[in-house]
This record gives C-alpha cells, sequence and structure tokens, in this order.
C-alpha cells in the first residue's frame, strides 16, 4: 500500500507540473516552487525519489520503515535543490531551500555549501543504498547456499 501511495504522488507531481491536475495540483506546484525553486531538476529529483521510495517499498526483503524512504527522500531533494542553486540553476524562484543556500554560502562560500549539499544528497542515496545492499546481499547468500 505504501509504494502505490508513493507512486500515486509521484504521479500527482507529475500530473501538477505538466498542468494537468486542476486547481489542487496548481496550488501543489505553488507549494514546491516555495520549498524547492523552479529549477526544473528539482522537480525530476522528486519524481524520481518517490518513485525510488516506491520501488524500495516494492523490492525489498527487508522490512521498509516509512520514516526512512521519507528522510531518503527529503534528503536527497534538499542535497539536489541546494546544489542546483548553488550552481545558479534556479533563475527565477529560489525557494527555501535556495535560501538557506544562500545563508549557508555566506556563511562558509560556495565551496564548503556544495560539500555540505552533496553531503546532504550522499546521505538521501545511502539510505535508498542499504535496501539495496540488503537485498543484494541477501540474493548472494542464496545463491552460495543453492550451490
Amino acid at each position: 500500500i505504501k509504494a502505490i501511495l508513493l507512486f500515486l504522488v509521484a504521479a500527482i507531481i507529475v500530473l501538477s507540473f505538466l498542468g494537468r491536475s486542476g486547481p489542487a495540483g496548481e496550488w501543489l506546484v505553488i507549494a514546491l516552487n516555495f520549498l524547492l525553486g523552479d529549477a526544473k531538476i528539482t522537480e525530476v529529483a522528486i519524481i524520481l525519489s518517490l518513485f525510488s521510495g516506491g520501488l524500495v517499498y516494492l523490492r525489498s526483503q527487508k522490512k521498509v520503515k516509512l520514516l526512512a524512504i521519507i528522510l531518503a527522500i527529503t534528503f536527497t531533494v534538499i542535497g539536489i535543490s541546494g546544489l542546483s542553486y548553488n550552481q545558479n540553476l534556479n533563475i527565477v524562484h529560489i525557494g527555501a531551500i535556495g535560501w538557506l543556500a544562500k545563508l549557508i554560502i555566506g556563511i562558509f562560500r560556495l565551496l564548503v555549501a556544495n560539500i555540505i549539499f552533496v553531503a546532504v544528497l550522499l546521505i538521501g542515496l545511502f539510505i535508498f543504498g542499504q535496501f539495496a545492499w540488503y537485498n543484494f546481499q541477501r540474493r548472494e547468500r542464496e545463491k552460495k547456499e543453492n550451490k
């Protein structure tokens, strides 16, 4: 059920960005642009992260906690959004994460800000990777046992 809900949210977001989900979709796009800015790469990151979360639920033999998937999605999207702001990909509207990136740049400068957002992105990818690694190890054990 959780995987289907993640796929559903991803589909709604895709349709919202395409202008095909009515007034609720328009509000969703406004909210996402407020939080994450208007960079297309951030939109793609949201959609791919949600689909990845759904796939983790479907494919994982390990018990998957919803909080872990939400954290993975959140960290991945924040990392990509911060990096896109730092690389000047958000031209019109930078969003709340862009303001955070601007603050971090003001305190630490661009290099450290990029390192921070890469670290945040890697944390999100690491959480996703934990489930994939567990499945890989399980399959390898099964292959050895069957020989």
